[in-house]
């Protein structure tokens, strides 16, 4: 008896290992290292109190920058998740809505159409096996979840079933490039599912029909499984809402095809990229990014825009829930957003004046500007003045260390469990500016004074740029 207790000990050991590594090794997305933070939508998911989500968006990472829940609560009162994730196609949609109705009651989904056609030819799915992996790791295993493997790897032959329930046969080479992320169990996402996405604002290119008769095919599968989500929407008197965000790329053909679609099946869809929503967002400013990835003031009008659809056309009505009450990181998000957009060095001051971040400086060759504010700089936690020590090093980390020097000026150090090396040469120690966080140089090395911004709330760097007497320069 003994024996076979020892063994069945030995046994029970062997497993929790193997399920320690597999849950290790599985690649993690969260805020600090992606824009689509698909680990943490998921999860985050799942933290969701049961039947208080009454929107649901579904669809690929357009639509992950493009609705914030925070932002359609703040407005209008209405609860929601962004169960979006990178490239999900529309087989992928349909098992996302699946896993989300087994918690909650959504009065409504909203579902990007931009993977209803035939975007990744060479992939059965219509989407990479990487992709697919980051909706499906994360989910709690369950029918469900045994289910929709099933079916990927009936659709997809090239995805072996054994390595969704031991992921170290997928990912044991992650071994070698483990991350402090790999080793977190209690992933939350405090955004819901949205985030901000970065980059130049780019002109939406309004779509005008010019040909009523021109068709577009959608792809078989993901019309079947298309069909099954508004099934799906059916059985559960749910109100099925199709778009296509601006940059979807919509011509006739893709337009009169989900148009035919929806009105066969009795459902709406909305381009976004149409004259007529186009004209409901007022005047686009050259800050707001609306197209393909939207940044957080191009989402203030594609969430506004949505919301007024679910409140007034399909009667979602405002409901206060504590859930979304908590918005911490969410205003991180918008004083981030605030500082991408500063174009001027004392604006740029004013608007870093936040606990949530860590500035770093380094100058290369003269600090000199004499269109910089001393005492908006000293109030960010500073006490040298770079600005007119002219032709000095000049290294600084706010809050923590800070060196000017005639000589070459080196700094390093951690916070949290970051670490920092910071070296600043002047135009007579060798013309340099360096900012290295965690193995990556992020400053511009520009002649002026180099800064990089991290932010403590989303745990990445948001903003690398250089102050100069000409003014504020990015790359």
């Amino acid at each position: 008896m003994g024996s076979v207790i020892r063994k069945i000990l030995v046994a029970l050991i062997a497993a929790a290992v193997v399920l320690g590594i597999n849950a290790v090794q599985v690649p993690k997305y969260d805020h600090s290292n992606s824009d689509w933070p698909a680990t943490i939508t998921v999860k985050g998911f799942y933290d969701m109190e049961p039947y208080t989500v009454d929107v649901i968006f579904l669809g690929s990472s357009v639509a992950v920058n493009a609705f914030s829940p925070h932002y359609l609560y703040n407005e209008f009162g209405i609860r929601s998740y962004n169960l979006s994730t990178a490239h999900q196609s529309v087989f992928m949609s349909y098992w996302m809505l699946r896993e989300a109705l087994r918690f909650q009651t959504p009065r409504a989904v909203v579902l990007d159409c931009r993977f209803c056609f035939r975007l990744n030819p060479e992939e059965p799915l219509n989407m990479s096996e990487g992709v697919v992996r980051q909706a499906i790791d994360p989910m709690q295993w369950s029918a469900v979840k045994r289910e929709a493997i099933r079916d990927i790897c009936a659709h997809d032959p090239s995805q072996d079933i054994l390595s969704f329930y031991l992921t170290n046969l997928r990912y044991h080479e992650r071994w070698k490039s483990l991350e402090e992320t790999d080793f977190r169990f209690d992933l939350h996402d405090p955004l819901l599912g949205w985030s901000a996405a970065s980059g130049p604002s780019e002109p939406i290119q309004v779509f005008v029909p010019s040909d009523p008769q021109a068709r577009a095919e959608m792809d078989p599968l993901m019309k079947e499984y298309l069909d099954r989500i508004v099934a799906l929407c059916e059985e559960n008197s749910i109100r099925l809402v199709l778009v296509d965000v601006p940059g979807n790329n919509v011509n006739d053909g893709i337009f009169n095809t989900m148009a035919a679609y929806a009105a066969e099946h009795n459902l709406s869809y909305y381009n976004f990229a149409s004259q007529e929503v186009v004209n409901t967002f007022g005047q686009i400013m050259p800050y707001e990014r609306l197209t393909t990835h939207a940044n957080y003031f191009g989402m203030k009008k594609l969430t506004r825009f949505i919301g007024s659809i679910l409140q007034f056309s399909l009667a979602v009505l405002g409901t206060e829930d504590a859930q979304y009450e908590e918005q911490t990181m969410y205003h991180a998000v918008e004083d981030n957003a605030g500082v991408n957009r500063a174009e001027q060095i004392d604006e740029l001051l004013s608007v870093l004046q936040k606990d949530h971040y860590i500035i770093f400086a380094a100058v290369n060759e003269d600090g000199w500007a004499d269109t910089a504010d001393s005492n908006a700089w000293k109030t960010l936690g500073f006490h040298e003045d770079p600005f007119t020590a002219s032709r000095y090093s000049y290294a600084a980390v706010s809050g923590m260390q800070e060196q000017l020097s005639e000589e070459k000026a080196v700094l390093q150090g951690s916070f949290g469990t970051h670490q920092y090396h910071v070296e600043s040469c002047g135009d007579a120690s060798g013309r340099k500016a360096s900012v290295v966080i965690d193995g990556t140089e992020y400053a511009v090395n520009q002649k002026g004074l180099n800064l990089v911004v991290f932010d403590t709330e989303t745990g990445r760097v948001i903003e690398s740029c250089v102050l100069t007497d000409e003014g504020l320069v990015r790359p």
